[in-house]
């Protein structure tokens, strides 16, 4: 039985969106010791679009849910960036195993304040 699926195998092993943003606006970072992450968001809004870049440590699922977030939420308007939730992203993974929720919610939460920080 596979454990991750195909696209977020795909995700995690070619992170789109990983480095940092010029200019950026804004920004979030959290980092756990307990679960070994580190998560910041940059961003940075132009005439409403959202432009965002990150930077990841940790686990398969944190790397592929931040460019998940990168592919669903980057140039898309801010509005629909805030709406962003964790059934959308794991859907766009094809799913995210339970046991990794915590650090997909780590990443969502990372995206969520930094965007709400240039609003």
């Amino acid at each position: 039985m596979e454990i991750y699926s195909e696209k977020l195998m795909d995700c995690f092993l070619e992170p789109r969106g990983f480095g940092d943003l010029e200019d950026y606006q804004c920004s979030f970072e959290i980092t756990s010791q307990e679960d070994g992450i580190n998560v910041v968001f940059f961003a940075k809004v132009d005439d409403n679009l959202v432009n965002i870049s990150y930077k990841v440590g940790g686990c398969s699922v944190i790397i592929a849910v931040c460019c998940a977030i990168f592919d669903l939420y980057n140039k898309k308007p801010l509005n629909i960036a805030k709406s962003a939730n964790i059934d959308e992203i794991s859907s766009y993974l094809d799913g995210v195993p339970s046991e990794k929720q915590r650090c997909a919610t780590y990443a969502l939460r990372a995206f969520l304040e930094t965007i709400n920080r240039c609003a």
